[in-house]
């Protein structure tokens, strides 16, 4: 209690130094939360589909489909024809009304899903779904157009602004993960995002998105050129991940050189500060030794109140982390505070308060309660 007042008179006493100063931490630890948000959001996009693209993988666009010149059936069927060897696809399907949505993705897909929730679990791969934030939790009834119905149990809520999986990348280079995602949620509409076999028997009442991914048992170079020979755009898995490997270290490197910028001016800004204040302190620095404080003890009072001010800057920056969720901004689409963060924040906090008690530690190290109160008068 006795540092925090301490604290409250130095603050006092140099308040626009510590605003600046407070101000500048706070955009530090906005500036390091927010490179790993984004990180792990593409690592989070990732997670579902990087177990499918493998060496003998590859994503596949039915251009037949896509421009309407076949049925789903004969186009599937012209894409696939002069292949050989054995294969499995991971493809996307949709139903939607003006109530509901329902976005199936194959069971491999489902379970690999690291979407955040805002409540619940995505379930099992036989009958869990999870949904858009208005969607009901619990049993769900879907009826179709010919009169026949069907029930999802919506085991869990998507957080209010999300990724949806949706294979509709057109273009055949430049692909990443993040391409098998839309970013477009209707707010008005309640989407049920769920696995293959929970709609088993009713997969004719879904439309097909024009990409899948295709995996062949064994060479996927003949079966790559089987797919080129007919109507339909051919990535290989390996370019995918490339792309989004480099996605991925291109998001670290811009965000990196801004951080080392903001964390050299904060510490050298943090220094300043506590060599500043330690010195206007000198006196109350004697008054605490003669009263028994110790120099680590004196130390360790100067330290509480260059904590508090990290304190103070992780609050403004997590106001500022709350504000940019509410903008609806898709900048900030999948940006979710995670373990990570914490512990980074506490790691920067306690970096910050070690270099501003290096030069107080340094200068008192052989000095005597005379002299602090010699320098002083």
């Amino acid at each position: 209690m006795n540092s925090i007042k301490l604290f409250l008179l130095s603050f006092l006493r140099n308040i626009f130094s510590y605003i600046l100063i407070i101000l500048e931490v706070a955009a530090l630890i906005v500036a390091e939360n927010y490179m790993i948000c984004v990180l792990h959001e593409r690592a989070m996009l990732n997670a579902a589909y990087y177990p499918l693209l493998g060496e003998n993988s590859a994503y596949v666009v039915d251009v037949g489909w896509m421009f309407g010149s076949d049925t789903f059936n004969e186009s599937r069927e012209n894409a696939l024809k002069n292949i050989t060897q054995s294969y499995k696809v991971y493809d996307t399907l949709s139903y939607e009304d003006r109530k509901i949505k329902i976005i199936s993705v194959s069971d491999e897909v489902y379970k690999n899903l690291a979407l955040p929730l805002s409540a619940g679990s995505y379930g099992d791969i036989e009958s869990g779904a999870v949904g858009t934030v208005n969607t009901r939790m619990g049993k769900n009834s879907v009826t179709f157009n010919d009169g026949s119905s069907m029930s999802i149990n919506v085991c869990g809520l998507l957080t209010n602004m999300t990724y949806l999986p949706g294979t509709t990348k057109i273009s055949s280079s430049g692909t990443t993960v993040s391409d098998f995602y839309s970013v477009s949620v209707d707010a008005e509409t309640n989407t049920i995002l769920t696995s293959r076999s929970a709609i088993k028997g009713y997969e004719e009442k879904f439309i097909y998105d024009q990409g899948f991914i295709i995996e062949f048992t064994d060479g996927a170079d003949e079966g790559i050129k089987a797919l080129r020979k007919n109507k339909v755009m051919v990535t290989p898995a390996k370019e995918i991940i490339d792309n989004s490997n480099a996605a991925l270290a291109a998001d670290r490197n811009r965000f990196l050189p801004l951080i080392i910028a903001i964390g050299i001016v904060v510490i050298v800004g943090i220094i300043c500060i506590s060599v500043i204040t330690f010195k206007e302190n000198e006196r109350r620095n004697g008054v605490l030794w003669i009263c028994g404080y110790s120099r680590f003890g004196i130390i360790g009072v100067h330290s509480i109140g260059i904590a508090l001010i990290t304190i103070m800057s992780a609050v403004i920056s997590l106001t500022a982390f709350g504000i940019m969720r509410s903008s609806g901004s898709e900048l900030v689409t999948g940006i979710t505070l995670s373990f990570e963060n914490f512990i980074t924040t506490i790691i920067t906090c306690l970096t910050l308060t070690l270099f501003s008690a290096l030069v107080p530690a340094i200068r008192s190290r052989k000095t005597s309660p005379v002299e602090y109160f010699r320098r002083t008068l």
